[in-house]
């Protein structure tokens, strides 16, 4: 597919621009104009006859804000999931969806090592936390929703919870402490 992608200029563009991600068969674009849609959803259909790479017009959606039901033939959506991970065209919103996501397999995780020693549990629900943050906060970071520093936000809060820290302990000392182990950000 990449060398399909690198065959049309415009698409080659993108990329260097960091608007055209790819991951797998799924492609992420960042598109900032109606016209530059059209233009740039002919470039992926003409992939088909000269690639044999077809765009799946049920599974792909764009998001905007605006009143279209569809651009070329893709739906108009403020919110889908992508990679598994529910985004919005509202960034603070999709910030809320990982923090709840994250939040409640966290729940899911303590509850069933309710059991357990509690420094085992600890290191388990960090190890646990980070994982989810990877899954989670890569198409995120790389959809441009979250920049480092909310990453960053979320990877204290992680630690934080993980280990009952208490609020009188700051943001940076625990970052600090949770950065001596590999940082979210060095895997994303």
């Amino acid at each position: 597919m990449d060398e399909a992608i690198k065959s049309k200029p415009r698409l080659q563009g993108l990329i260097k621009r960091g608007d055209l991600k790819a991951f797998a068969d799924d492609l992420l674009l960042h598109l900032y104009s109606e016209s530059e849609a059209k233009t740039i959803i002919g470039d992926l259909l003409s992939l088909d006859t000269e690639w044999r790479l077809s765009l799946n017009l049920k599974k792909s959606v764009t998001l905007t804000n605006s009143k279209l039901a569809q651009i070329e033939g893709i739906p108009c959506q403020q919110e889908t999931k992508y990679l598994g991970v529910r985004i919005s065209i509202h960034k603070n919103k999709t910030a809320s969806f990982a923090k709840k996501d994250i939040k409640r397999h966290l729940g899911h995780i303590k509850y069933k090592l309710r059991g357990c020693n509690s420094e085992v549990k600890e290191h388990l629900v960090s190890a646990f936390g980070k994982s989810i943050l990877r899954y989670v906060g890569t198409p995120l970071y790389e959809a441009k929703v979250l920049n480092e520093k909310a990453v960053h936000q979320m990877e204290t809060s992680l630690y934080r919870e993980a280990h009952s820290l208490p609020n009188s302990a700051s943001n940076k000392s625990i970052l600090s402490i949770a950065r001596r182990q590999q940082p979210i950000l060095e895997s994303i």
